[in-house]
């Protein structure tokens, strides 16, 4: 293994982590990235980003790496400031974006920026097109989840089931169901959680014929 290949599942906390990382005699992209990645998913986010800040070569893992971290704890600003200053951006750095957006707390200003983002993305992959989906899902605009679902060039087992999750969690039951259907027609096998939340429709469906009947 590398030297600088830094696996923070073999060590017994963080804090050796660290003295590893200051005894290492050279250092390269690998090893100051590695420091990166544990560090903020220690939730020690302000930690990682003086570390980015010193490193001597950053690469795009660098920049996806700290965008992610932002955008996983909503820091949205921050992390629009690192897009801004990334020279060359791929995919995973789209769909960083997105997801964070759609999960920040101004929904309406998150969805929004999201959309611009999505719009202007050069190649799009399933990861992105579901992240927006589910970004409107979660905020109950469900034609406009619907509108780029059926736009979605390739949908994968993952897209599908975000649809009839949120088609669920709008309490859209028969669409949810329906959905499945259509699913299982273009010959898209469900996932594990597909079928836990169809196992749900039904007693979900119980209960809300119970409060508009009551």
């Amino acid at each position: 293994m590398d030297s600088n290949d830094l696996r923070f599942s073999g060590f017994r906390g963080l804090s050796e982590a660290k003295r590893l990382f200051e005894e290492m005699p050279e250092r390269n992209v690998v090893s100051w990235n590695s420091m990166v990645v544990g560090l903020i998913r220690n939730g020690e986010l302000e930690e990682a980003r003086q570390i980015f800040d010193g490193m001597p070569e950053k690469n795009i893992v660098s920049w996806n790496t700290m965008i992610a971290g932002y955008a996983e704890s909503c820091r949205m600003e921050e992390a629009r400031v690192l897009f801004e200053e990334m020279e060359e951006r791929n995919v995973v750095t789209w769909t960083s974006m997105i997801a964070g957006y759609c999960r920040a707390g101004e929904v309406d200003k998150g969805l929004e920026e999201a959309q611009t983002l999505f719009d202007t993305i050069p190649d799009r992959d399933e990861i992105s097109w579901t992240s927006l989906i589910d970004g409107y899902l979660s905020t109950g605009q469900v034609s406009k989840a619907c509108y780029l679902f059926n736009n979605m060039p390739d949908k994968d087992g993952v897209a599908w089931t975000a649809m009839i999750s949120g088609h669920v969690q709008n309490e859209l039951f028969a669409e949810a169901t329906y959905l499945f259907s259509k699913m299982r027609a273009y010959g898209i096998s469900p996932l594990n959680s597909t079928y836990s939340i169809l196992f749900g429709v039904a007693g979900a469906t119980a209960i809300w014929k119970d409060k508009t009947s009551g």
